[in-house]
């Protein structure tokens, strides 16, 4: 039978009525005695604990190894409680409360009174907090330089830009963090710095992907060799201050209109088929291939036939070259009906009524 120094005096208490002859009670022990191993309770002792520190808030699981832990044992770090969640002889979870900066002592204290310390074994840290990213937006292609300032920033700190792990990673001190970023969908994105002690610290949507702009249409699609033709572009991811280029010259008199809309005027440049290039102020572009057309100027070489009735209604195919889709004709300033622009060197329209 084994049984505690406290279990035999509450035996003793109990059965006392029987026990009033001093002979009897000292032959009682002795042979109770005689048949029991009386429960030898070895102090408590920490060999060490994981982790090391935690946030000023609490909140943090503390392991605690070692032997000679007892149940319904109390934790403390400083004089604040860790509050035990698993017990057994050789360890101890518990989660820390709020205290404030600094290290403090763990202690570990029986039911009985035994206890142990571990001096100097916790520390309490400031959460990392970032308060602003430069630049605040980049390409989502990723392989933007990035400097994250805020504070509480520890060696081997780790970023991630939107749940992406930015690269190259330097913690400069407590307060500067340099990296690249990798690629993500367009958008604004949490920053989210996390130091080895598992603690985080959040910058909700401080940085901003943006994709590159996409150019679909010009309209109109063609010009002058000469410039000067007024044009939309359309397409998306257009920003303020975006530039436009008509087969490498720039286009004048620029105007963003929305995300989608970009209006301007051409500059001169040698007839073809050219691509218009949109540029934003961050560098990314985008290209319509093909997309307008420098002509020269239309040539009228005949027409057939080449006279027809002072009312008009004749109808007629003018020859030519550099005639385009929309162009319009007019026979001594009247304009001619019914026109089909049949290819570059062929329109066929009705002339109108006007004096011989």
């Amino acid at each position: 039978m084994k049984v505690t120094f406290y279990n035999l005096l509450e035996f003793i208490k109990k059965f006392e009525f029987f026990l009033k002859d001093k002979i009897l009670f000292g032959l009682f022990v002795v042979l109770f005695m005689a048949g029991c191993n009386p429960e030898k309770i070895s102090p408590p002792l920490i060999g060490g604990i994981v982790p090391t520190s935690g946030s000023i808030f609490g909140g943090n699981l503390v392991t605690i190894s070692g032997s000679g832990f007892a149940s319904g044992a109390l934790v403390t770090i400083g004089t604040t409680s860790c509050n035990v969640v698993n017990i057994n002889s050789s360890q101890i979870t518990c989660t820390s409360t709020a205290n404030a900066p600094g290290s403090y002592d763990i202690s570990v204290i029986n039911r009985n009174r035994q206890s142990a310390k571990l001096a100097i074994a916790y520390t309490y840290r400031i959460p990392p907090i970032v308060t602003s990213v430069s630049p605040s937006s980049g390409f989502a292609t990723g392989s933007t330089a990035v400097t994250i300032s805020g504070s509480g920033f520890n060696a081997g700190a780790t970023a991630s830009f939107g749940g992406t792990s930015c690269s190259s990673l330097t913690v400069l001190n407590p307060t500067t963090i340099t990296c690249t970023t990798a690629a993500h969908a367009a958008g604004f994105i949490n920053i989210v710095i996390t130091n080895t002690d598992a603690q985080v610290g959040t910058g909700i949507s401080a940085y901003k992907y943006v994709s590159a702009p996409t150019v679909t249409s010009v309209a109109a699609n063609a010009g002058a060799l000469a410039g000067g033709s007024v044009v939309t572009i359309s397409g998306s991811g257009f920003l303020a201050g975006a530039m436009a280029s008509f087969g490498g010259s720039l286009c004048t008199a620029l105007t963003v209109v929305n995300p989608t809309t970009i209006t301007c005027t051409t500059a001169a440049h040698a007839a073809g088929l050219i691509n218009v290039v949109v540029t934003n102020t961050d560098t990314q572009f985008g290209t319509g291939l093909s997309t307008f057309t420098y002509q020269a100027a239309p040539t009228v070489t005949s027409v057939a036939p080449t006279s027809g009735f002072a009312i008009g209604s004749t109808a007629v195919t003018i020859t030519g070259s550099g005639f385009i889709a929309g162009a319009t004709a007019s026979f001594g300033g009247s304009l001619c009906t019914v026109l089909t622009v049949v290819n570059p060197t062929t329109i066929t329209c009705t002339t109108a009524a006007h004096a011989a």
